[in-house]
């Protein structure tokens, strides 16, 4: 007897700005003051009584980063109203996901930060851009070539809480890295039930499983370009870590960004039910061609 499927839960909805209510608007990232964006990001208050938690994009199950842990990753806000994560890949490179810039025009990038509410702490810098490049085969309905790029106005100087991660080489994309232990990390909400993202950078690690093992959740839009990783026991990515890096570590004890966080179950970020992140190794042309970064063969 054949066993039974287990009810694939609905897939986020399209990323447009009217549907994305998983990125919580009862708690909204704003830039401080205008122009140039130097105090820091002023959490919003939480609106009463207002709960939406439609799809997942969060760090649920994880640690608290310490500073400078994960120094390529930043936090982006989008015309004052959306949060989004991403992570540093060259001095004036930004590399996020396709909805976290696909609809919006302004994007303020926090670097170096743990903690979004300590707008004195070291290391910190926040620039302001306008310059985007989403892939022009993105899709919001089926969720495909969920990449873009954010260019900086100026390069940014590397520290111990700021520096670039590593890309993958050419060679790793005959790797599907199943069974391979991956960390991602993000401000997105620690739970289902939280009122609105974390202030403090969290990370949690996952195991990746088959493509084809995640499509029994999520259908056809698993496709190559794709990963998934494993998130039983309520460890996954949620709500506000969209466009955040999924990384592992290379045989030389450094870090490598293998995924960008696309999307997850409707039903919650603490249901089991698979997260879906953008397999990096499938744009690196595509990557190397429009900020002229050498990858490794």
């Amino acid at each position: 007897m054949r066993p039974v499927p287990m009810p694939r839960p609905p897939v986020n909805p399209v990323y447009s700005k009217g549907k994305w209510e998983h990125i919580m608007r009862n708690q909204v990232i704003r830039p401080e003051s205008y122009p140039n964006y130097k105090k820091g990001l002023k959490p919003q208050p939480a609106s009463a009584g207002r709960h939406t938690g439609h799809v997942n994009s969060r760090i649920v199950g994880g640690e608290i980063a310490t500073h400078g842990q994960f120094p390529w990753q930043v936090l982006i806000s989008m015309d004052n109203s959306y949060v989004c994560g991403g992570s540093l890949i060259a001095s004036n490179w930004i590399l996020t996901a396709g909805h976290c810039a696909d609809d919006f025009r302004n994007f303020v990038v926090v670097l170096g930060a743990q903690n979004v509410n300590n707008q004195v702490e070291p290391g910190r810098e926040i620039v302001q851009t306008t310059d985007k490049i989403v892939h022009e085969g993105y899709d919001p309905v089926e969720i495909n070539n969920d990449i873009s790029l954010l260019k900086l106005p100026s390069d940014i100087q590397t520290s111990q809480y700021i520096n670039m991660v590593r890309l993958p080489s050419y060679s790793m994309a005959s790797d599907d890295l199943v069974g391979r232990t991956v960390t991602v990390s993000g401000w997105g909400k620690p739970s289902d039930g939280a009122s609105g993202i974390s202030p403090d950078l969290r990370f949690v690690s996952m195991p990746v499983m088959t493509n084809q093992e995640c499509a029994q959740t999520y259908g056809d839009v698993i496709t190559p370009s794709k990963i998934c990783t494993d998130t039983q026991g309520g460890r996954s990515s949620c709500n506000g870590d969209s466009g955040g890096p999924l990384v592992l570590t290379g045989s030389d004890g450094v870090m490598i960004e293998v995924g960008i966080v696309s999307f997850g179950a409707a039903a919650g970020c603490e249901q089991g039910y698979p997260a879906a992140f953008t397999r990096v190794t499938s744009f690196l042309e595509w990557i190397e061609t429009n900020t002229g970064i050498q990858i490794d063969q």
